[in-house]
């Protein structure tokens, strides 16, 4: 079957043969990113506070704030409070770079453990997002005694899909990832990064493409449209990738009536004696 290539505006700006030189971009990558997975990860307790000192950011949002909610001061503190058991997102932003919290949240008392949770993982091993991920990426290097770590090379779509599953999973973070993407996976990545922003935002809003091992993405949208397209990347894309953020945000419209002035009426002229 012959698969079609992508628009121009969505191919990437870097020769299919310097995968080295990706490599060495991947090393300089600054941090945060933008893709799974998540930056920090937090464990609260429901109805515990906590403060976070942040060193810059100009707004943020909580993606489930029925689970946990986060309030950002003046101060650049961020004040995070759980609702209810569960597991919430944070989008963090400052300056054209996002960044994603993980605030999962326990009962206050531990809960009755779960029945056959064991037996069940034994004999449905495919459930595993970690053992799918390494089925089909041989590729790669996965570390699990301490700190969660995964290295090495995602050189089929299958793989880059199992990643993508396993980096959603609670405990893994983008720091601890060092993974080279070959071209033919970031171009199907960015396939489906522009599929699912033109069904949440429409066509022609937005034009995307790498350079390099950055995704750059420019358009005029909303301040809400813009924070949809964040999110919208963010879900369908995995690895510790940079984001150049050029989408220039425009302000909506003013809801407030105009202000209606008084007629001007003419002086009327004195008279001469």
């Amino acid at each position: 079957m012959h698969i079609p290539s992508p628009p121009q505006h969505l191919k990437p700006l870097f020769h299919p043969g310097a995968a080295w030189l990706l490599a060495l971009l991947w090393c300089l990558l600054p941090s945060p990113s933008w893709a799974w997975p998540v930056d920090m990860e937090f464990l609260l307790k429901e109805g515990q506070t906590r403060f976070v000192k942040l060193p810059a950011a100009e707004w943020l949002e909580v993606d489930e704030p029925s689970i946990a909610t986060a309030e950002l001061f003046e101060t650049q503190e961020v004040l995070l409070e759980a609702k209810k058991p569960g597991m919430a997102l944070v989008l963090v932003y400052a300056e054209g770079k996002m960044g994603i919290w993980r605030l999962r949240v326990e009962h206050a008392s531990p809960p009755k453990p779960a029945q056959n949770t064991t037996a069940t993982a034994a004999h449905n091993p495919g459930a595993n997002p970690l053992v799918e991920a390494q089925q089909a990426c041989p590729k790669l290097l996965f570390q699990t005694h301490t700190l969660p770590k995964i290295s090495g090379n995602v050189d089929t779509e299958a793989c880059r899909k199992a990643l993508l599953f396993l980096l959603m999973q609670p405990g893994w973070l983008a720091k601890e990832l060092e993974l080279v993407f070959e071209t033919e996976t970031l171009a199907s990545q960015l396939k489906e990064i522009h599929h699912a922003l033109e069904q949440s935002l429409g066509p022609g809003k937005l034009t995307l493409r790498y350079v390099g091992a950055t995704l750059e993405m420019s358009g005029k949208l909303s301040p809400a449209e813009h924070r949809k397209a964040l999110w919208g990347a963010f879900f369908h894309a995995a690895g510790r990738i940079a984001l150049d953020d050029g989408i220039h945000v425009v302000p909506p419209p003013s809801t407030l009536p105009p202000k209606i002035l008084p007629p001007l009426t003419a002086t009327p002229k004195e008279k001469k004696p």
